[in-house]
């Protein structure tokens, strides 16, 4: 059941889904914290699906034991909520600097190493994502977030429940845009794209394909280690049969360096 929360205040900008509010609660009788809610329109026929799908694989307990996934904290019933208009869902608070702004600000100073860290966190959320049968759908450098705690401590949002802002779909399989039939094996693949996408922006230090792709993929004259770019070609394959398709394949590859702690940082669910 959902706690009682106050509204501080509505997050401005437009949202695929709703609308985003800054709220303040907790449990009763517990210390009161702010958080960010998401507030579905009922309008959407996507909603009560998309809802009951982060309801019924217990999403809190899954996000909560990854720190590289968005906690979501509180969940609605599939129903409207008369005051908010929609179906709200509570998460943390977002951290101010997307990955996007990261690049940005940071292009310069970025190494290979870097970016390794990064790709790698956002496997394996996905990966812990992809074995309770939730794909993200709108992985872009816009969805991901650094945290201000200091270092390239990742947190992946926008899954399940609407993404921050309009979706740069450059960043997405074009197949997931056809609005067609998809398999969930299929659904996984397509966040698997998208990794290869953010992960050539990375590299690129904030430059973007856009598809079609090209043939071969353009990448940095200099800067970029082979064993980096075999890791982007084998996720924007043009044959969807010769790509990597799997984020626990992907942490497999070579480039992903082994041991490395944080591949398991992530309880198995």
């Amino acid at each position: 059941m959902l706690q009682r929360y106050t509204v501080i205040e509505e997050v401005p900008g437009t949202f695929r889904h709703g609308r985003l509010l800054k709220v303040s609660g907790g449990r009763e009788g517990g210390q009161s914290s702010p958080y960010h809610m998401f507030v579905y329109p009922t309008t959407a026929t996507t909603t009560v699906p998309r809802v009951r799908a982060l309801r019924d694989k217990n999403i809190q307990r899954v996000s909560a034991a990854c720190p590289s996934l968005l906690s979501v904290v509180d969940i609605g019933p599939c129903d409207v909520d008369p005051e908010l208009g929609g179906v709200p869902v509570v998460f943390e608070l977002l951290p101010d600097i997307t990955l996007r702004d990261f690049v940005k600000v940071n292009s310069s100073a970025m190494s290979e190493k870097d970016v390794v860290a990064i790709v790698q966190q956002i496997l394996t959320a996905l990966k812990v994502l992809h074995n309770k049968d939730i794909v993200h759908t709108a992985l872009t450098p816009d969805t991901i977030w650094i945290r201000p705690q200091g270092g390239l401590q990742v947190v992946v949002g926008g899954y399940g429940f609407g993404g921050q802002g309009d979706v740069d779909v450059s960043f997405l399989e074009p197949s997931s845009l056809s609005g067609g039939f998809s398999t969930m094996f299929d659904q996984k693949g397509y966040d698997l794209w998208s990794v290869g996408m953010v992960t050539y922006f990375l590299l690129s230090r904030g430059e973007q394909l856009v598809p079609p792709l090209p043939a071969p993929i353009p990448f940095p004259s200099s800067g970029v280690s082979e064993r980096a770019k075999e890791f982007v070609r084998a996720l924007l394959a043009s044959r969807e049969a010769d790509r990597t398709r799997d984020a626990s394949a992907a942490l497999l590859h070579p480039w992903i360096p082994m041991p490395a702690a944080s591949k398991d940082a992530c309880p198995q669910q």
